[in-house]
């Protein structure tokens, strides 16, 4: 495993020394054509990164080496934080990216990189096979059902195809690929059968479940809920909020 972990790295430091001057350029070019041959090579490679750290967090799980670190995070800033990047890719092809926040307090307490890759992971699939002009809807909500115990529950819905009955029950499955269904995406990548995965592992880790929502009509929701603890402060209240 060492030596496969030590494998995966050695790609990881030269696609990232790629990223940055990729990134540079774009800025000072002024030829519009130039700038948009680099936005495809910027994709493609932040989309090479992304794969090469999805393969390095799988190593970690599959060898029982995930380590959780919580602390007490703001849920709205967080969320604003982690959508934000996928915000242009929405724009682009004119797809309406909502968040809608119900909650009764602001701070909860998880590890906020590792739920930041299962968001990222949801909504970049979302982003993936929902076709211009749709619709990708985010929900973040407080429950409470046990006197003792709280609940956040997430929601990544969009109006995309959808998983096809026969891919339902093995969506979470490493390695696992669903039947072969229209993408949009501007990358030009396909999937691998990890990311989901990986979102279920890092979701049991805090102790939660995710799952596949049922749809009456076209589109996806993905759905996750995790018992948090909470950092309660009774002056910050937030009924709704949309973003």
């Amino acid at each position: 495993m060492y030596k496969r972990q030590n494998i995966t790295h050695e790609f990881k430091t030269p696609i990232t020394l790629i990223v940055g001057p990729i990134e540079r350029a774009i800025k000072i070019s002024e030829n519009e054509k130039v700038i948009d041959l680099l936005h495809i090579v910027e994709r493609s490679s932040k989309a090479l990164l992304l794969l090469v750290n999805q393969l390095l967090d799988f190593r970690k799980i599959d060898s029982g080496y995930l380590v959780l670190n919580k602390t007490s995070v703001n849920i709205i800033d967080w969320l604003e934080n982690t959508i934000l990047p996928f915000r242009a890719y929405a724009n682009e092809r004119n797809i309406q990216l909502n968040v809608y926040i119900r909650v009764c307090e602001f701070y909860f307490i998880f590890d906020e990189e590792n739920l930041r890759k299962v968001i990222g992971n949801l909504l970049s699939n979302a982003i993936k096979f929902t076709p211009s002009n749709g619709r990708i809807s985010i929900y973040v909500a407080t429950l409470k059902k046990e006197e003792n115990q709280r609940y956040v529950y997430f929601c990544v819905s969009d109006t995309g195809k959808g998983v096809k009955k026969k891919d339902r029950e093995r969506i979470f499955d490493r390695f696992y690929q669903a039947s072969e269904n229209t993408q949009y995406s501007f990358s030009g990548q396909y999937g691998t059968g990890i990311g989901l995965y990986l979102c279920k592992k890092i979701v049991e880790e805090h102790g939660g479940r995710i799952f596949l929502k049922k749809h009456n009509g076209p589109g996806t929701s993905f759905a996750f809920i995790l018992p948090l603890d909470s950092d309660i402060n009774p002056e910050k209240k937030q009924e709704k909020k949309n973003i």
